[in-house]
């Protein structure tokens, strides 16, 4: 399961895998990681995956979500702000084209 990562969304991933490993439901946990993929940020035309220490970040470089808020830039992927991707560790990204 690829989640975004956000602080919240960190603390539940640590959770679901000790209940996992203990053999119990996750569904609840689940859901709720899947609520914060789609709703808790803005994000756009970014996946983030973290698997140990290596973090992947996919950009669809043939989209675009019309003009920045200055009109001088096309917005191609942005995280819409910092996510959090590992304890302690941010990323944001802006994407764009003039």
């Amino acid at each position: 399961m690829t989640e975004m990562r956000t602080g919240l969304g960190n603390k539940l991933l640590e959770i679901r895998k000790k209940a996992l490993a203990n053999g119990m439901i996750t569904k609840g946990i689940d859901e709720i990681l899947l609520s914060l993929n789609k709703g808790e940020r803005d994000m756009k035309n970014i996946e983030i995956e973290v698997k140990g220490s290596i973090m992947t970040v996919t950009i669809d470089l043939s989209k675009q979500f019309g003009r920045s808020a200055s009109g001088k830039t096309t917005i191609i992927a942005t995280t819409a702000g910092n996510v959090e991707v590992a304890p302690g560790v941010n990323l944001g990204v802006n994407c764009y084209k003039k």
